[in-house]
């Protein structure tokens, strides 16, 4: 039995592993009603084995990669995801493969070999994916395997993540009030209700502007659901 910690060791030693080639580890959160669970496959190999994780990294936002619901989310956009293999000791002589697979993107896909999605290719020893691209090879709402297959001296390492491409939030609506009034004097303010998304809290952002397309103007993202301005 494992006990109720936010993290914890296995020793594998006294499960039996004979015949299988993996082993799954579950989480389950509870809070309250609310639950949520997560899982992770490790490979089993016969031998000795390279120490080899992953990590992710956007190069354009503030460096952290969101979990939800035990995947890496990813936004696609103009951003640069970069993808990095840890607990490794490189000495020059690694062979680096990389992988992508999920929804309608089989293992070894020739669209994976394209340089706009992926510019310095899926041998080095890192590997950037430009999300801006990534949108010819990923749906919404997918789950994908980010895999990383390292080989030193005959001895090899896997480690993989999941990412999960984010969905654009739903299925919410805004309201104005008043809907007439008088320029220079009243304030009109637009509520946002019932938008629902897996990352949370949203962050909102208002624009206005003429009916053809001048004097437009934007506020800056924030937590705020409630925009109130005074048209000139």
């Amino acid at each position: 039995e494992i006990p109720r910690l936010g993290a914890t060791a296995l020793d594998l030693s006294s499960v039996d592993t004979e015949g299988a080639d993996s082993v799954t580890v579950s989480l389950v959160v509870t809070k309250g009603v609310r639950t949520a669970s997560a899982a992770l496959t490790f490979p089993l190999a016969a031998g000795e084995v390279l120490d080899v994780g992953l990590s992710l990294s956007y190069l354009a936002k503030d460096g952290q990669v969101p979990v939800s619901g035990g995947a890496q989310m990813v936004v696609l956009g103009q951003d640069l995801l970069l993808a990095e293999p840890t607990g490794l000791v490189t000495s020059g002589d690694e062979v680096f493969e990389w992988g992508l697979t999920g929804p309608g993107l089989p293992a070894g896909d020739p669209r994976l070999e394209n340089p706009a999605v992926f510019p310095f290719g899926l041998s080095g020893g890192s590997v950037q994916m430009n999300l801006g691209s990534a949108s010819s090879i990923l749906q919404l709402g997918g789950r994908y395997s980010l895999s990383l297959t390292v080989t030193k001296g005959g001895v090899r390492g896997v480690s993989s993540l999941a990412l999960s491409v984010d969905m654009p939030p739903s299925p919410g609506g805004c309201a104005a009030s008043p809907l007439r009034g008088e320029a220079l004097r009243d304030i009109f303010t637009v509520s946002c209700s019932n938008w629902i998304d897996d990352e949370l809290p949203l962050e909102y952002a208002f624009f206005t502007g003429l009916a053809n397309g001048t004097d437009f103007s934007s506020t800056p993202r924030s937590y705020t659901s409630e925009h109130g301005v005074r048209l000139a």
